[in-house]
């Protein structure tokens, strides 16, 4: 038999695969038969030798047999032996590329600075022939100085029916300046008001009196100057000094003057700051029936010590109470404690402390105007102070205050009605144990809605036996608010619920004295603002809107529904 050589040849061309493969099969089989005739014919005749043959044909791949393990459990299986493994984990740091990329600063706005004008004047008109002016002039900003002018009146000739003539004026002037150092500061202000009120608590034809005879008007001229240290190193030392005088006098023969001298002095000590204030304080007093010197000289030492978030003040209030027959000296504990729970939160405080507080013409006035020829005065001892309260920040824009307090008053003044025509009031004193409850509420949300409410609870109980806290209301109920519509149109509006008081009773009152309630009321006001503009805007108030008639004082009843209304404009 012939030794055949298979070679296989493979192409890489598609199209001509199956033609190569069709004609190497037909010339195989060919080659074969040929191979096998020949082989025949010449194993009759002789050894023909060796030959190579070539066939090509297409390449056939077979897989040999796998020889697959077996997965059946071989020997014993009823023991097993743990093979000790170990895990060993190599830490390696992979290494990553980090590409910087800068970030653009974010821009901030500027500021807007609000464009400053120097003038302002308001004027309105309301009913009752309510007239109103005020007007400001004041200078720009300046790191140097500055310096203004304001004036104010308001007056009404409106009546009441079956009452006297009620018709007041009120005017104010009042100059100020300041001249800014580097360090330091040195202000000056000058102030002048006159007021003007008319006895009309008689319920005879208004005919019974003229309108001077009535007439109780009041003059105060005040001057003050003060040197201040404005210097911001926290260790340097803080002084201010002051100087100031004023004049009080009515029409009916009565005249205050006043010259205070203040100083103080401050410094951080350690952990803490100290600093202390001096007062005098010198007061002549003339009237028809009296001429009085009262001076009072007062020293208020202080250090505050903070410590993490709790913070406590330490001092007493040292005061000599000169006066023109003997010299009084008072020494009261100052200690102020407070502990802040919560940052920003929650704190609560306790105060134990104590302090003189001058009564005299010009503050008795202001608080009641229809006072008598004759006024006795007295300086308020509040020997003993104490309280407790907390602040609580409900959210960010609700704030919380309450806290209970309790006085011991010697000399508490009270104002009792005379028994004249037309009604008048005189000045009693005594000692009283107060007790007040104090409750605050504000919410504040972008100067857009703006809402506060106050409350006081007073209990007084008298020294003297069967007496009465004259015209102190048993609570009062302050509910304020504030709305702003699409930055152009300001409601406002408030109302105040004033408990019960009492009057002396002068038909009733035998050797126990007796006293007339005066009824507690709602005062209820109301207003609008329109900014036009910036410089021009329209106002509308509205006083009383209940239109009930009240009295704060015992046969002086208030005006009714009073509105005005009018325009404010900035100029310059």
């Amino acid at each position: 038999m012939f030794n055949q050589k298979k070679t296989l040849v493979k192409t890489m061309n598609n199209k001509t695969k199956m033609k190569q493969l069709k004609i190497a099969i037909a010339t195989a089989l060919l080659i074969q038969c040929s191979s096998i005739i020949h082989s025949n014919a010449q194993s009759n005749s002789k050894n023909l030798g060796n030959e190579d043959v070539t066939i090509i044909k297409e390449y056939q791949p077979v897989l040999n047999d796998a020889f697959k393990i077996s997965i059946l459990p071989q020997g014993d299986t009823s023991t097993s032996v743990a093979i000790p493994l170990n895990y060993e984990i190599e830490p390696k740091q992979m290494i990553t590329n980090y590409n910087i990329t800068p970030i653009k600063p974010v821009k901030i706005k500027d500021d807007v600075i609000k464009k400053l004008y120097h003038g302002f004047i308001k004027g309105g008109y309301g009913n009752y022939n309510t007239p109103l002016i005020e007007a400001t002039y004041n200078s720009l900003r300046s790191k140097t100085f500055d310096a203004g002018v304001h004036f104010k009146h308001m007056s009404s000739t409106g009546e009441l029916d079956g009452y006297g003539y009620p018709g007041f004026s009120n005017n104010q002037f009042n100059a100020t300046g300041t001249k800014f150092f580097d360090k330091s500061s040195l202000n000056a202000d000058i102030d002048y008001s006159r007021d003007v009120y008319h006895y009309y608590g008689y319920e005879s034809p208004p005919e019974l009196f003229t309108k001077s005879e009535t007439k109780h008007l009041f003059s105060d001229v005040m001057a003050s100057f003060v040197f201040t240290s404005n210097n911001a190193d926290k260790d340097a030392l803080k002084y201010n000094a002051g100087f100031s005088i004023y004049n009080f006098r009515d029409n009916r023969n009565s005249d205050e003057s006043s010259e205070t001298i203040t100083g103080s002095l401050g410094k951080i000590i350690g952990n803490g700051s100290g600093d202390i204030k001096f007062t005098a304080d010198l007061n002549q007093t003339q009237q028809a029936q009296q001429d009085l010197n009262r001076n009072i000289f007062t020293l208020e030492p202080r250090y505050q010590f903070k410590k993490d978030l709790f913070n406590l003040t330490l001092g007493v209030n040292a005061n000599i109470e000169s006066n023109d027959s003997k010299t009084l000296y008072h020494l009261y504990p100052h200690i102020l404690a407070k502990y802040q729970v919560i940052d920003d939160a929650f704190s609560v405080y306790a105060k134990w402390t104590g302090e003189l507080r001058r009564n005299n013409l010009r503050s008795l006035s202001k608080e009641n105007p229809f006072l008598d020829k004759f006024t006795e005065f007295k300086n308020t001892n509040d020997k003993l102070d104490l309280s407790l309260g907390t602040n609580i920040k409900l959210s960010h824009d609700v704030n919380a205050i309450a806290s209970i307090g309790y006085s011991r008053l010697l000399n508490e003044v009270f104002f009792i009605n005379t028994n004249d025509v037309p009604v008048m009031f005189e000045t009693i004193y005594d000692d009283v144990d107060l007790v007040n409850l104090h409750g605050q509420l504000d919410y504040n949300q972008s100067e857009k809605t703006i809402i506060g409410l106050n409350i006081d609870f007073n209990s007084y109980n008298m020294d003297i036996a069967n007496t009465k806290p004259l015209y102190r209301p048993l609570y009062r109920i302050g509910l304020t608010g504030k709305y702003l519509i699409a930055d152009k149109i300001e409601i406002k509006g408030d109302i105040y619920f004033n408990g019960s008081s009492y009057a002396f009773d002068y038909e009733k009152s035998t050797t126990i004295p007796a006293y007339k309630t005066i009824k507690g009321y709602v005062d209820l006001n109301a207003g609008a603002i329109y900014h036009y503009s910036k410089i021009l805007n329209v106002f509308v108030q509205l006083n009383n809107v209940t239109m009930s008639r009240y009295y704060q004082w015992y046969n002086y009843p208030s005006y009714r529904l009073n509105a005005i209304a009018g325009v404010t404009y900035s100029f310059w």
